[in-house]
């Protein structure tokens, strides 16, 4: 766990300012989309809306992860082709198994637990 972690902040660490704020941009797109996709579930029950928040963040979470990782197996990759397919690898892998959402969420709020520095995420619980 603690070569991961040290693989992951040392990518992230050596992302250009450029890279950053691609990753940024995408991100801030990706969440845009999903808020108005789901927009009507975020006005039904303060239930409903948690989910759906806590779902786009598990997403965006995923996502990040495989970018990082990307970028820290190999350095001289690209940003911009790794988001599509962080994104598109995402989406199926939920639409395949839902569940898989819940196992995800709840492997990041125990990362959350014990460093909130390590991902820097927030990860709403439901109780």
């Amino acid at each position: 766990m603690e070569q991961s972690v040290e693989r992951y902040t040392g990518a992230t660490a050596k992302l250009s300012k450029s890279d950053r704020i691609l990753l940024l941009s995408g991100f801030r797109n990706y969440q845009l989309n999903d808020l108005l996709k789901n927009a009507a579930l975020y006005v039904t029950t303060p239930e409903d809306a948690l989910r759906s928040l806590q779902a786009a963040i598990t997403r965006l979470s995923l996502m990040a992860l495989q970018v990082i990782g990307a970028r820290a197996l190999m350095p001289d990759c690209k940003i911009e082709e790794r988001l599509p397919l962080a994104v598109s690898s995402t989406a199926r892998a939920f639409e395949h198994n839902p569940a898989i959402m819940v196992q995800i969420a709840t492997l990041l709020d125990n990362i959350e637990d014990k460093s909130v520095a390590v991902l820097g995420l927030i990860t709403p619980r439901l109780e």
